[in-house]
């Protein structure tokens, strides 16, 4: 007889994505677009990004420690929800689409159809990390740094497209039966 061979371990279908996985093969800032930002407001970026990173780190170390913390994420909805808007002044698209896909897992968080894991947490920290990485070549004035994050917005994208699917295909509370009436004699 022929030992059994173990099966192979198959790995669960990825859920679909709810927006497309933008894989970021560009430049932190376009080359035609450098020219419209001044050095000075990309340093004005830095500062403001390094401070809301900082406050971002923090409110993910409180989390770790109370996961049902409203206050941290609150906080670092607000402190990444910052970040956007300067991003997005001055051409920084690679950041701005990472920031998005993060405010999105802690909207969900805020509005309670998401808790926070230790899993999650391990996404958003490798996700910062790449957001302290995009600042910190633009902080040097190395523009034309390419980071990849086609991984990192994926493992974002599985976070929120699984708790969508969730919602969307848990049925509704089935009633509980009546208890049977009593014959009336």
């Amino acid at each position: 007889a022929t030992p059994a061979t173990p099966a192979t371990p198959v790995a669960p279908a990825a859920p679909p994505p709810s927006e497309k996985v933008v894989t970021i093969s560009a430049p932190l800032i376009e080359e035609h677009l450098l020219s419209q930002v001044s050095p000075e407001l990309l340093d004005q970026f830095v500062l403001e990004a390094e401070e809301h990173l900082e406050t971002i780190e923090e409110s993910l170390l409180e989390l770790e420690e109370n996961p049902k913390g409203t206050e941290s994420v609150n906080s670092f909805f607000r402190a990444i929800h910052s970040i956007k808007g300067t991003a997005g002044y001055v051409h920084l698209k690679p950041i701005e689409t990472i920031r998005h896909r993060i405010e999105s897992v802690f909207d969900l968080m805020r509005k309670g159809k998401l808790n926070y894991t230790k899993e999650i947490g391990d996404i958003i920290f490798r996700s910062i990390d790449i957001l302290r990485t995009m600042v910190f070549y633009i902080k040097i004035g190395d523009y034309s740094q390419v980071i990849e994050t086609s991984e990192i917005l994926d493992s974002l994208s599985h976070i929120i497209d699984g708790e969508r699917r969730t919602v969307e295909t848990t049925p509704p509370p089935t009633p509980a039966p009546k208890a049977p009436q009593e014959a009336i004699s």
